[in-house]
């Protein structure tokens, strides 16, 4: 099994932006991978505590991922951090050898451009 990693960055806390932005993350790391639904173990997520209107597995599930389990998180507060961040852990039934795209959208390119191919 592997891990796929990813994040981005809302302009503000509206539940279409959330939708929107969650979707298009989740796209994104499907393609770049080349992820088929029957091989995702699950998605975890983590939102900053500044989103307050929308969970994202709930923008998920809405957009048609409803054999996936899908799990929100609220991650820790550290000072300093980047707001309205929402975070995805993507576990995926491949071989530890696979070639890994890891995706990070927006403001949250900052995260961990070491990650970024």
């Amino acid at each position: 099994m592997v891990s796929i990693r990813g994040a981005t960055q809302l302009d503000s806390d509206t539940k279409s932006e959330m939708q929107e932005k969650v979707c298009e993350l989740v796209s994104a790391l499907f393609m770049r991978n080349g992820l088929q639904d029957d091989e995702i173990v699950h998605i975890l997520f983590t939102i900053t505590e500044d989103l307050k209107t929308y969970n994202p597995a709930a923008a998920l599930r809405r957009d048609g991922y409803a054999n996936i389990p899908l799990f929100s998180m609220l991650e820790p507060t550290i000072q300093g951090m980047l707001p309205r961040v929402i975070r995805v852990l993507v576990t995926v039934d491949k071989p530890r050898t696979t070639d890994i795209k890891h995706v990070y959208l927006y403001g949250a390119a900052e995260l961990r451009p070491d990650l970024l191919q």
